[in-house]
């Protein structure tokens, strides 16, 4: 297995029932070998066919288990396309953004590949990017189109084009001292009111406790503004149609309603300042009732000595609007468009994703799983996906929303840290400062959509 080094840039970046229609494999548990002869009717390389090497590219999804799950399955290609060699390449998210910039430019970019959750979308903006839509179009045929919600279809939708297949998603979730909850009397918080009565009884518990905690940083833990409390909301940054709409009341409730909670002690003085880490470090120490975070630190909470009795997750809120939104991340497969063999890569990640249930049972991954059939897996019943997977995949929208599908500029809003600045500005701004904090990036969001997205 080859190592690249290719880094974290960050850029990763409907209803309230989703409809279900998008994707293969509704039987589960079936493996490589079993879906050979399926594929094999289908496929254009024959064994008496051009030998074709494809360069896969593969971002480290998990622990080293998973890359050599990753690559062992990609080897087993051959069981289907005798003339098919796939050189599997493991990458490292440090700088992975640049490596991929780099290999265009040099004209040595890979056929198949994983990146950041906005990659597809952002080299698309040059035209780099691939359509996938024969993969697709054959799903559609085979009748397994179901097998993937409908929005995790659609979202990859972008110009008329499918520029990826959806792989696996992860989520923005509210952790909550369970223990906590049950010793007060309360019942699980429902609304942004809840969470405040909530945070104000766990406060009490001692000096040094706080209701609430999160990080301010964009990225992993500390995407709270605009990723967890503004899809909750129904999104803030854009209109239905594409265009900045950072100047609305949904951005000022969630000003109003975080600034109550520090005005009242509720949260931690360093709010405003502290790491992702510096986050789960305070709730894992006992000091904290509530957390904002990825919900894979689920797992992280239970490995480290707390039990499934102490710490759970918190169903998706209610907004003031009424929405009930979760916040989710989507990452898919794709195929760049200056691959000499694009068909036959097609043929190859279609017959990747369809049998890609190995990368979680033996690959540990620890996101969720775009395809229903996998997420049915005996692996996750009682695992720390489960609550995430009944409750907030069905109501899951990208930050971007109400825009259903990626767009480019979404990569510009990750990258200038557009959560961070208003999270800041949030806690150490008066209310006009604030106020033209949020006009001055929605014209900069604006200027970008109209050079990015247009």
């Amino acid at each position: 297995m080859k190592k690249v080094t290719i880094g974290a840039l960050g850029l990763a970046l409907s209803a309230i029932i989703l409809l279900a229609a998008c994707t293969p494999q509704a039987t589960q548990g079936s493996t490589a070998s079993e879906a050979s002869s399926a594929q094999e009717s289908s496929s254009t390389s024959a064994a008496n066919a051009d030998p074709v090497t494809l360069e896969f590219w593969d971002m480290l999804w998990g622990p080293d288990a998973y890359a050599t799950a990753a690559e062992e399955l990609s080897a087993k290609y051959t069981e289907v396309a005798s003339n098919v060699t796939v050189n599997y390449t493991s990458v490292a998210w440090s700088n992975w953004f640049e490596q991929y910039s780099t290999a265009l430019a040099s004209n040595a970019a890979p056929d198949v590949a994983t990146g950041g959750g906005y990659m597809p979308f952002q080299f698309a903006a040059s035209d780099e990017t691939a359509d996938l839509k024969w993969i697709y179009d054959e799903w559609k045929k085979e009748g397994t189109l179901d097998d993937f919600l409908e929005d995790d279809c659609e979202y990859w939708k972008w110009n008329d084009k499918y520029l990826a297949i959806p792989s696996d998603k992860d989520f923005r979730v509210m952790i909550i001292r369970k223990d906590w909850l049950d010793e007060a009397g309360l019942s699980m918080p429902k609304t942004w009111d809840d969470v405040y009565e909530t945070a104000k009884v766990f406060s009490k518990r001692g000096d040094g406790i706080y209701g609430l905690t999160h990080g301010a940083h964009t990225g992993g833990t500390g995407t709270v503004f605009i990723h967890f409390f503004g899809a909750n909301y129904g999104g803030i940054l854009y209109d239905k149609d594409g265009n900045a709409k950072i100047d609305n009341e949904g951005t000022y409730a969630i000003r109003d309603f975080l600034l109550k909670l520090r005005n009242e002690g509720l949260t931690p003085e360093s709010v405003a300042t502290q790491t992702g880490d510096d986050n789960v470090k305070l709730f894992a120490s006992g000091n904290a009732g509530m957390i904002i975070t990825n919900n894979d630190q689920l797992k992280t909470m239970w490995q480290s000595g707390f039990t499934k009795d102490q710490v759970a997750i918190v169903p998706p809120l209610t907004a003031p609007n009424g929405n009930s939104y979760s916040a989710v991340s989507r990452n898919g497969q794709m195929i760049f468009e200056a691959s000499q063999n694009k068909q036959t890569a097609m043929e190859f990640l279609k017959w990747f994703n369809e049998n890609s249930e190995i990368l979680w049972t033996e690959g540990q991954r620890n996101n969720i799983p775009a395809r229903i059939s996998i997420q049915k897996n005996d692996m996750f019943k009682g695992d720390f996906r489960e609550e995430t997977i009944k409750s907030y995949a069905p109501v899951g929208h990208q930050f971007i929303w109400p825009v259903t599908h990626g767009i480019p500029s979404a990569s510009y809003v990750e990258g200038q840290k557009y959560d961070m600045k208003l999270v800041q500005g949030a806690y150490t701004m008066n209310d006009n400062d604030f106020k033209a904090l949020a006009k001055s990036l929605n014209d900069e969001l604006q200027a970008t959509i109209d050079d990015m997205d247009k």
